[in-house]
């Protein structure tokens, strides 16, 4: 994730969210509503379980 000029990846948070899940695909991954803003960086909206942490 490429982060916009002037902000140190450092500072950043560590996890962004929380997104709402629209799909299981059965084997540990998950399709994500993400922003547009993120699709348009390169981000695609599926993920494997181990990436993902519960919203309380």
């Amino acid at each position: 994730l490429s982060l916009p000029k002037g902000r140190a990846r450092k500072l950043s948070p560590k996890y962004i969210g929380p997104f709402k899940i629209l799909k299981d695909y059965k084997n540990n991954s998950f399709l994500l509503d993400i922003p547009s803003e993120l699709k348009q960086r390169g981000l695609h909206p599926a993920f494997h379980a181990h990436l993902l942490r519960v919203h309380v």
